[in-house]
């Protein structure tokens, strides 16, 4: 039986005036005494619960009899999007966060975890696809037990493939969670993007880690992405004012084709251009630049924009 049943049962004995003692919830629930004072001070702690010990009546009671348990409720999903927060807020260097981070794993019954998690600085990931929390529960699993996993990935063309897979390690980079780790289709070291993935089944067969990952190239934020074709970027541009290195390869009259592997690069470029252009796409791109140009505002300007 869950401690929120028991929290409950406590709450209902107090209100009625019953007493209950530690000795008496060791016997309604066949735990040990250990765990009824694990119990107490979650209740005092973390639900602010105004819990004393009467010694007239040799039991706990309501020093505030107004006190009312909040909702305790938490359903699978919820625990898993909580257990995630508090990985990513564990990650922070500030009291705050870590606080959070502790609050969360309580509420997510996994509580052991907020002592085990790497403290370092990070980012928050924005989630858009719910399921991606589900996924990155699953595979950190696989890692952690070393089993394979079998996932459908949706890839840049809109191709579904099926992959068996052994997940070494989940990082981030420009906000996105990746997973590298060894592909058995391909037979080699590969990256997915978390976001692409559509199903995933841990399978019970277990593997040993490739002789050749070498897990220090694979930090936040610090991954270098090898691109064998490049991205195309479709803009308006006046030529004659358009001070680039980069190749341009015309299409129509202020229409113009640049190939480019690093999106970091060619927002550079494009930033430091004084004539005018216009991204026709890719959107994602011009999402991006849009994003690096306001950051820039914010910075320089503080409190004149």
């Amino acid at each position: 039986m869950s401690n929120f049943h028991r929290i409950q049962w406590i709450d209902r004995m107090i209100k009625n005036e019953r007493y209950p003692n530690t000795q008496k919830i060791c016997l309604e629930f066949e735990i040990s005494k250990r765990q009824v004072l694990r119990d107490i001070e979650y209740m005092k702690d973390s639900l602010g619960a105004p819990i004393e010990y009467s010694k007239k009546f040799k039991g706990y009671y309501y020093a505030d009899k107004t006190f009312a348990l909040p909702n305790l409720f938490i359903n699978a999903e919820q625990k898993q999007m909580l257990g995630f927060l508090a990985k990513q807020y564990s990650k922070f260097k500030s009291d705050i966060s870590f606080q959070l981070a502790e609050l969360f794993f309580k509420l997510s019954g996994n509580e052991e975890n907020s002592k085990k998690s790497d403290i370092e600085k990070d980012i928050l990931i924005k989630i858009k696809n719910p399921k991606v929390i589900e996924f990155y529960d699953k595979i950190e699993k696989s890692i952690v037990n070393r089993k394979k996993i079998k996932f459908d990935y949706l890839n840049s063309k809109n191709e579904i493939s099926t992959r068996c897979f052994e997940s070494y390690k989940i990082f981030k980079k420009y906000g996105i969670l990746y997973v590298v780790g060894k592909c058995n289709l391909k037979n080699e070291i590969r990256i997915f993007r978390l976001d692409r993935i559509k199903s995933v089944v841990i399978l019970e067969e277990k593997y040993e880690k490739d002789k050749n990952f070498n897990e220090e190239e694979y930090k936040d934020e610090q991954v270098k992405f090898e691109r064998k074709a490049p991205y195309k970027l479709i803009c308006k541009i006046e030529e004659d004012s358009f001070n680039s290195t980069l190749k341009l390869k015309k299409i129509e009259k202020n229409l113009y084709e640049i190939n480019f592997y690093n999106s970091e690069e060619i927002i550079a470029e494009l930033i430091k251009q004084n004539s005018k252009f216009e991204i026709i796409s890719p959107n994602w791109l011009k999402e991006k630049l849009f994003k690096r140009i306001t950051e820039i505002l914010k910075t320089n300007f503080r409190g004149k924009i």
